[in-house]
């Protein structure tokens, strides 16, 4: 219609063309994921270990299970657990499930040790250091699997292989070594066996020390930080310079309370606290 109030067109017969009409079904597809941390239970019995799980994808709100669904809480956090097998579940909004075995190992011995050569061909002066983090001690020591001390030192020792046994007193856990008094080699430097983790200040008001020996094979070492509920806070990696590998992670800008360092890599299970205050 113009200005004058004609009618120029018409528009209530349109025919556009041809016209199909398909019907569609979206198909529903569950992409949930699930991944656990655990750590182990410190001695036969204590009922100390804990499994904290984490997931990607699917729509909130979760609930979380480790009693084959079973039983949910909304809370990714099991704490107290024995020593066993779990079947992990995880549950979205959609009804949607993902599931997992996990294994809380019992006994967390870590052992290593420094050995010394013998000085000359023919010489039975070869020493051997051990140390273990973990347990509850005291200790008892071995290097034949017969006779233990409560030394962690043994001199005298001629070359060869030895399998170090360390034992925990206190909850019955033991753990082994195999370490060997080389010939004399020149330098008379001590060899460093197994793996330590050293972790500095803990508590801290915000940065943490990392030293791990052991792992002079790893180039770069991948790390997680998780807060005590098993979210992902932070992450890194560490260096290895030589025979140790090393870095700096920072907590500032996080609350205050108790975190877990989980190192991607199999020579270095399990979870290592440490507390910011």
């Amino acid at each position: 219609m113009d200005e004058e109030g004609r009618i120029l067109t018409l528009l209530n017969q349109i025919n556009f063309g041809d016209e199909i009409t398909l019907e569609f079904c979206s198909r529903f597809e569950c992409r949930l994921t699930l991944s656990g941390m655990v750590a182990a239970e410190s001695t036969p019995g204590a009922a100390d270990g804990q499994i904290f799980l984490s997931l990607n994808n699917g729509i909130p709100p979760f609930e979380y299970s480790i009693d084959g669904g079973a039983t949910f809480q909304p809370s990714s956090e099991f704490s107290n657990l024995a020593g066993g097998e779990y079947l992990a579940v995880i549950r979205d909004a959609n009804q949607c499930e993902a599931d997992s075995v996990l294994q809380v190992f019992t006994c967390n011995l870590m052992a290593s040790a420094e050995v010394t050569p013998v000085s000359a061909s023919g010489l039975e002066d070869g020493r051997i250091v051990l140390e273990v983090t973990g347990g509850l001690g005291p200790y008892s020591f071995s290097i034949n699997g017969r006779a233990f001390q409560p030394e962690n030192v043994f001199e005298g020792l001629e070359t060869g292989e030895y399998e170090a046994i360390i034992r925990d007193e206190g909850t019955g856990c033991q753990t082994s070594i195999s370490v060997i008094v080389d010939p004399p080699v020149g330098i008379n430097e001590p060899r460093f066996f197994g793996r330590q983790v050293k972790l500095y200040p803990n508590p801290t008001d915000g940065y943490v020390r990392i030293e791990i020996r052991g792992a002079a094979d790893i180039a770069f070492l991948p790390l997680r930080i998780y807060d005590e509920h098993g979210r992902l806070v932070r992450h890194g990696r560490l260096v290895t310079y030589g025979e140790l590998t090393k870095g700096v992670v920072s907590l500032y800008g996080l609350p205050a309370g108790g975190y877990y360092l989980q190192f991607q890599h199999r020579a270095f299970p399990g979870l290592y606290g440490v507390v910011k205050e």
